[in-house]
């Protein structure tokens, strides 16, 4: 007995018995879809310095329909601004504004990214002189400003000074007029009491 066969692919099982030949066989049809477009969530984005995002994206064919299976390829055009892997996930490296793009078979979109600097302490000045004479009055205080160069809100400030090694201490006060950026800072020295020299300190200002 011979079973002519006009299907693509089947699976053909033999059973022994009274010489029959039992065939199995199937047809898969392989059907072109035509992809309609790309869409990304979100299309646009702002982070702050070292943030991550998580991005995604779906496929669709020309009629609307969702292609669950399709997998898109993720892609920055500023490598240096922003990361994002395989699966979609974004970190903001340094300031500036990139393109995300989430693309398939040709079809793509894109957001926007802007990366924000991270909060950041300045001081309006770096360093300052104050001047006194032997025995008499001390000089007058000095404000500074205690910015905030960044995003975000800088709270918990502190002030403290550090006075060079082998030199008088307690000569300087420092006072915040609050504990969050922006704020003052009022540096008071009291010299009355100090041999007549150079003296040296530092004031570290610290948030937690």
């Amino acid at each position: 007995m011979r079973v002519m066969a006009t299907h693509r692919s089947c699976a053909i099982s033999a059973l022994l018995c009274i010489g029959f030949l039992v065939v199995g066989c199937t047809t898969r049809e392989i059907v072109g879809v035509e992809i309609g477009g790309v869409t990304m969530f979100p299309n646009t984005a702002s982070l702050i310095d070292g943030q991550t995002l998580q991005f995604s994206a779906t496929v669709s064919d020309a009629e609307g329909t969702l292609l669950p299976r399709a997998t898109v390829t993720w892609e920055t055009d500023d490598p240096s601004l922003v990361s994002i892997d395989e699966d979609g996930m974004l970190l903001a490296l340094q300031e500036g504004t990139a393109t995300v793009r989430a693309s398939f078979k040709g079809a793509e979109a894109t957001a926007s990214v802007v990366v924000l600097p991270a909060a950041a302490i300045i001081v309006s000045q770096d360093s300052l002189a104050f001047q006194a004479v032997v025995g008499g009055a001390s000089s007058s205080p000095a404000m500074l400003q205690i910015l905030n160069s960044g995003v975000g809100t800088i709270g918990g400030l502190a002030a403290t000074v550090l006075y060079a090694e082998g030199q008088p201490t307690g000569w300087l006060t420092p006072t915040l007029a609050r504990t969050q950026a922006p704020t003052s800072l009022t540096l008071t020295p009291e010299t009355g009491s100090l041999p007549g020299g150079a003296y040296e300190a530092r004031v570290a200002i610290d948030s937690d």
